[in-house]
């Protein structure tokens, strides 16, 4: 039997390509000039699929945000002990952050280059309430428990760390200290 390779729609290229180019370059370096022809598509196509630019990075960061979701679930075990299912978490960040291709927080980097636009600042915000959740659930705390919200600080500070010096020893402190949050201290998660 022939195997013949499917086309992707032109609007997931559109998205795949910006995904790279956005990354990559950054969002402002980045034309949709040059995104059109990564995606190998016409400029009617994009604007077909896409209002504008800002629309595309919208895109670009939901399927970001859902790439982000499916790899924490894959490593995540709720089966573990509280430490062992936010170790994971930092692992994962740990692994993502020696990437050589790794250019920092996409979402942090994309509002950081598009502040004004409420279509970047909504899946920003709905990134930082998944992270939020995901914090909450893997350390068995309420949402409302500050120390969900200093795991969350701990781990921006890492992908920061990461970033502006590539202190691959903060980010392993971070995940230590990460691990100190919920195993010590009053009221600790079971």
């Amino acid at each position: 039997m022939i195997h013949t390779k499917v086309p992707q729609p032109a609007r997931q290229r559109l998205i795949d390509s910006a995904d790279r180019l956005f990354y990559s370059q950054g969002i402002q370096a980045t034309g949709v000039d040059q995104v059109i022809a990564e995606a190998q598509v016409a400029k009617a196509t994009l604007y077909s699929n896409f209002p504008g630019k800002d629309a595309l990075i919208a895109a670009y960061l939901e399927q970001r945000l859902e790439s982000w979701i499916v790899s924490v679930r894959a490593v995540d075990d709720a089966t573990l002990p509280t430490f062992e299912r936010v170790d994971r978490l930092f692992a994962l960040l740990e692994r993502g952050v020696r990437s050589p291709d790794f250019k920092g927080c996409p979402f942090t980097n994309a509002v950081v280059e598009r502040p004004t636009i409420a279509t970047v600042r909504e899946v920003v915000r709905r990134y930082r309430g998944v992270l939020t959740e995901h914090i909450a659930t893997i350390s068995g705390l309420k949402i409302s428990d500050p120390r969900v919200t200093r795991l969350a600080i701990i781990y921006d500070g890492a992908l920061a760390a990461a970033k502006s010096a590539q202190d691959w020893e903060a980010v392993e402190e971070a995940r230590r200290f990460a691990i100190d949050v919920v195993t010590k201290g009053p009221n600790r998660p079971r």
